[in-house]
């Protein structure tokens, strides 16, 4: 990687960072925290963890960098954590129609992140040439172990 690229990375990620940080500012909103903004913050965020991936998948070479491989995998983690954490929203939204719509928040997220998990679980297994059918059955017995745990917990 060429010191222009290197630095051109920084400053990326340094607005990057920033921009994160005031997403975080506007959600709290006046020392509340209501589900529309936390939902729109999270679309924001997810939104830029995808810009993030994009950066790093055309801007960059795996060879190049071992840090840009696993600047990807921790966006990845996190963009696909927030799509799944919003489709779960929305559908839940929509199935239930439960007045109590912050609970489905946290259910979604809970479970967002956890597929998330899953995911970049066996993505980096695949990476290293390791994944094979039956260790994608087991994880994905693990992921659901562990969503029932956090199910009969409460």
């Amino acid at each position: 990687m060429s010191e222009h690229n290197y630095h051109q990375m920084v400053i990326f990620l340094y607005n990057y960072l920033y921009s994160f940080d005031m997403i975080l500012y506007t959600i709290y909103e006046g020392g509340r925290l209501n589900w529309q903004n936390f939902i729109r913050g999270l679309i924001v965020s997810t939104l830029i963890f995808g810009g993030v991936i994009l950066f790093l998948t055309f801007a960059t070479s795996p060879d190049d960098n071992q840090m840009a491989i696993w600047a990807y995998y921790f966006s990845v983690f996190f963009f696909v954590g927030g799509v799944a954490s919003i489709i779960g929203f929305l559908f839940r939204k929509w199935w239930m129609h439960n007045e109590v719509l912050f609970s489905n928040v946290k259910v979604s997220m809970r479970q967002g992140f956890i597929f998330s998990s899953l995911i970049c679980g066996m993505l980096l297994l695949s990476a290293m040439q390791l994944l094979t059918w039956w260790d994608a059955v087991i994880m994905l017995v693990c992921t659901i172990l562990i969503e029932l745990y956090f199910k009969t917990r409460n």
